[in-house]
């Protein structure tokens, strides 16, 4: 996470943990839209309610702490030479053939995307700061006493308040990037042939933060004590992206609409726009820590 000017090194624990989550219940919420009949738009909302006794998942994975808490959730990033573009990065060098092409940029963008922000370290009543993904708001409004299995503690109360609503436009700007890929070749010396041009086109990309099932935003409160989140209750939303790419319409006795991810000379020229389709899940979660107990630790 950025913070101070000067990098250096914190220690990273290494946790492997089970979860055992009991009474599950999902709800989800799906409208899809198309054209049907041609020129005319259907849209269908389907509500699926689900429900699931007992779901359990184990899991290895890193923390590390300094100014901000985060999962590492690629423990072979410990050990990754590629740590050193992400401080380059941070500290904006100009490296001569690293940091300035696409190759790198994507290297970075998957670092980004095996970290998971956690929370803030030992926040104070009155502090406020910003999800790095700008999505969600946190304030420190109290401390109250937890009880984390017969044992009292007094842990600070954090208000998580959402930024704005989940739509086409939010996503797409947070995970479709478009880049612009291809080569250019043309005749420095004899007889040009009639393949040689311009041959890049504009493409879309997910970016790596967004694969899957991921959290769009949350809202509620969290209680933490040293460090450790000891009780939630809030609501995740949720959004997993289905489809994405340009779109647009071609006449072909009727419309069809047409899409891909690569924008062509006759996709531009009929107005392809970019479009993503996802799913949108609510999920309500409450709980507290029911046992508190420290372990000796080896460093390495």
């Amino acid at each position: 996470m950025p913070g101070w000017d000067a990098f250096g090194e914190v220690p990273v624990a290494l946790v492997e943990a089970t979860d055992v989550m009991k009474d599950v219940q999902t709800y989800t919420k799906e409208v899809s839209v198309s054209e049907q009949p041609a020129g005319q738009k259907h849209a269908v909302q389907t509500e699926d309610t689900g429900y699931q006794d007992r779901v359990t998942h184990a899991e290895s994975f890193g923390l590390a702490g300094d100014e901000y808490l985060v999962r590492l959730n690629d423990l072979s990033l410990v050990w990754d030479p590629r740590w050193e573009l992400w401080e380059m990065f941070w500290r904006e060098d100009k490296v001569e053939g690293c940091c300035e092409g696409l190759a790198a940029a994507s290297e970075y963008e998957k670092l980004m995307a095996a970290i998971t922000y956690l929370g803030r370290t030992g926040p104070s009543v009155g502090d406020a700061w910003v999800h790095p993904d700008g999505h969600t708001i946190y304030r420190a409004v109290a401390k109250e006493p937890v009880d984390i299995g017969g044992r009292t503690v007094t842990a600070v109360k954090v208000e998580l308040r959402e930024v704005s609503n989940v739509d086409s436009t939010d996503i797409l700007g947070r995970c479709i990037h478009e880049q612009v890929e291809g080569d250019v070749e043309w005749t420095t010396q004899g007889t040009p042939s009639a393949d040689e041009g311009d041959h890049r086109l504009p493409r879309l990309h997910k970016d790596p933060g967004c694969e899957g099932d991921f959290v769009h935003r949350k809202t509620g409160y969290e209680w933490w004590y040293e460090n450790v989140l000891v009780k939630e209750e809030a609501t995740y939303y949720r959004v997993e992206i289905q489809d994405f790419g340009y779109e647009w319409l071609e006449w072909q006795g009727s419309k069809v609409l047409r899409t891909s991810q690569v924008k062509t000379t006759n996709a531009a020229a009929a107005g392809a726009r970019p479009f993503v389709q996802f799913t949108y899940t609510t999920e309500k979660v409450a709980w507290q820590v029911t046992g508190w107990e420290t372990l000796e630790f080896e460093a390495y």
